[in-house]
């Protein structure tokens, strides 16, 4: 069986909606290319590279312009995890055409989310404001809300941001305005002018195939870089897509692809992908690829990898950094088949990859969603074969540094056969590279939250004992509902849990109970708590949970561990109490020595300090 084909027009790099169907669904494919309206149009520079840096070496670089006219300007970051989604546009509950015009900012349901400054040119900043508008889902009415300081956090409850905050930065050297747009520009050199403005869209969507319209479900293609067309941070710079050429060809010339078909050892392509504000889960991978041609009939494979970063490299001034993956998570196969290619007249599109498990040596195949809430890096190989005679990735242009390090690679093979994934900033003798090579992720941001208008997420109980029930609006049942502490460890002894779903007519009503038994507070201990992490795949939600009043410690004789005033064998018995497996109803203070543990040589103390020797 053949994985699903999804064509764009050659100039686009995003998706429409796809089948999830089995883990090898059959190819469809578009025959014919749609006309985009030129307005929208995104032109491809074809960039050369002549030179590439030497290892090792610094190279003598072109830096593209930072405001260097001294023009005040401000930008907020992308917030760390959140993406810039390319969906398609729709008309009649079809799909059009895609395009990547107006990129959409996507984060998370029912989390707060941070937006941070960045100003250039400003002199000493005197005020940041913010100003942007929220989807009522219960009302169904747009609200306008205002915000002032240096950073912005939207905490969606029940609402759904529907346009991404415009910031007001104030300096002494001016005053700047700055929002998420993309722009339609026509004509060019000092004839070029801006056209129309679009206004991006922030998606909280809960889970990934939640109407982005009123008239049908898409899926979407996501990057952690900037990829509108003819679009830029601030309608001074495009920030369309370029791809490469300079590499060796089969013939010795530099027509090959630095980011596709090449002679010249960079045989795979990677983006990174920072650690998330909050975690996600890993649908697929999508590469967009251009001027696909063909040496001969025979299939070939492309693949992608999906690894573990322990860290995400940070950009250097005059280096290629390397990234150094670490566990693979998931892997993935998309077979090209040429006739099916050439007979539709197809050169240009996206792959999408569905993910399976690494191969465990049982030679079964597992389809997985990664949980993501690490940096990962993602892999894409293969295209360099007998099969392929042409083949490009593009490459993004716009060169804004959110402050998440090095997102872009190309993996040299090294020869001993393992490859080396050098950053793309420094990698060329030219130019700076802060930019994103298009390789995407489908990632989902599964809902799970209590009732926001009758739940505050934390609760003090009878010290008695009490019975605590949450009831919690997810789409992962009980099966797939774990509750640890806030670090991922047991519950305590005197705290009780039982999950449930909640039934209706025999149907799961999409909640679930989370039902929490507080003991009785031991004489003795005026206060405990728990922070309580409720967690399903790809999201994770904190309750804390107290009983008692926190007070502050009183004078405690040295060895009464039971705090009655006396120290004796009581004191002795409950250290040994400890020491025999049974629970520490009094908060480590058996622990006589002070050295972090109680064992028997805290007994051994005790009894010391009882014979007074």
């Amino acid at each position: 069986m053949k994985k699903s084909l999804l064509l764009t027009t050659a100039a686009l790099c995003a998706a429409t909606a796809m089948a999830n169907g089995g883990l090898r669904s059959e190819m469809s494919v578009t025959r014919q290319a749609v006309q985009q309206d030129a307005s929208v149009m995104m032109p491809l520079a074809v960039e050369q590279f002549d030179q590439m840096a030497t290892q090792g070496q610094v190279a003598a670089r072109k830096v593209a312009p930072k405001a260097g006219d001294g023009t005040p300007r401000a930008f907020y970051k992308r917030p760390a995890g959140a993406f810039y989604g390319l969906c398609a546009s729709q008309e009649n509950n079809n799909y059009k055409y895609s395009s990547q015009y107006s990129p959409y900012l996507m984060g998370w349901p029912f989390r707060t989310v941070t937006y941070e400054p960045n100003c250039i040119n400003m002199g000493e900043v005197s005020s940041y404001d913010w100003t942007y508008f929220l989807y009522n889902r219960n009302t169904k009415a747009h609200e306008e809300f205002s915000a002032s300081g240096p950073t912005l956090d939207v905490d969606y409850g029940v609402m759904t941001l529907d346009t991404v905050p415009r910031l007001f930065a104030t300096g002494s050297e001016g005053t700047y305005s700055y929002t998420i747009n993309g722009w339609s520009v026509t004509g060019s050199g000092t004839s070029k002018a801006v056209n129309k403005e679009y206004r991006s869209r922030y998606i909280a969507r809960v889970d990934y195939q939640t109407t982005f319209t009123n008239t049908a479900d898409q899926s979407m293609w996501c990057t952690p870089k900037f990829r509108a067309a003819s679009t830029n941070r601030d309608a001074t710079n495009l920030a369309g897509g370029t791809y490469s050429s300079g590499a060796k060809d089969a013939d010795g010339g530099t027509t090959g692809k630095w980011f596709g078909r090449n002679y010249s050892g960079i045989d795979a392509l990677a983006m990174a992908f920072e650690k998330p504000q909050h975690p996600y889960l890993l649908r697929r991978v999508g590469v967009a690829f251009q001027n696909l041609a063909f040496a001969n009939n025979d299939p070939c494979d492309l693949e992608v990898k999906v690894y573990k970063l322990d860290e995400m490299p940070q950009y250097s001034e005059t280096t290629s950094v390397v990234a150094e993956p670490g566990e693979l998570l998931a892997e993935g196969t998309f077979t090209i088949v040429p006739s099916e290619f050439t007979s539709a007249g197809i050169t240009s599109g996206m792959l999408p990859f569905e993910l399976i498990a690494p191969d465990d040596g049982s030679g079964l195949e597992f389809m997985v969603e990664p949980e993501i809430d690490f940096p990962i890096l993602v892999v894409f190989t293969g295209y360099n074969n007998s099969t392929i005679s042409d083949f490009t990735l593009t490459q993004g242009t716009d060169l804004y540094d959110e402050g998440f390090g090095e997102h872009c690679y190309m993996g040299r093979t090294q020869s001993d056969g393992s490859i080396k994934y050098q950053g793309l900033n420094n990698f060329f003798t030219s130019g700076e590279r802060k930019a994103g090579i298009s390789i995407y992720a489908e990632v989902a941001h599964p809902y799970l939250t209590w009732n926001l208008i009758a739940e505050t997420g934390e609760k003090n109980v009878a010290v008695e004992g009490e019975t605590v029930e949450i009831p919690m609006y997810t789409y992962s049942p009980a099966e797939e509902m774990e509750v640890t502490l806030e670090d991922g460890s047991d519950l305590p002894e005197w705290l009780g849990l039982e999950v449930a779903d909640e039934m209706e007519n025999g149907e799961w009503t999409s909640v679930t109970n989370v039902t929490l038994t507080a003991a009785a507070l031991p004489e003795g201990v005026n206060y405990r708590e728990a922070n309580v992490k409720i967690h399903i795949p790809g999201a994770y939600i904190v309750y804390k949970l107290s009983q008692g009043e926190k007070k502050d410690d009183p004078v405690v004789t040295p060895g009464d561990v039971n705090n009655d005033g006396t120290v004796d064998i009581s004191d002795v018995n409950a250290v040994l109490n400890v020491v025999l497996g049974g629970e520490d109803v009094y908060a480590g203070r058996g622990d006589i020595n002070n050295d972090g543990t109680v064992d028997i040589s805290d007994v051994n103390a005790l009894l010391n300090i009882v014979l007074g020797s």
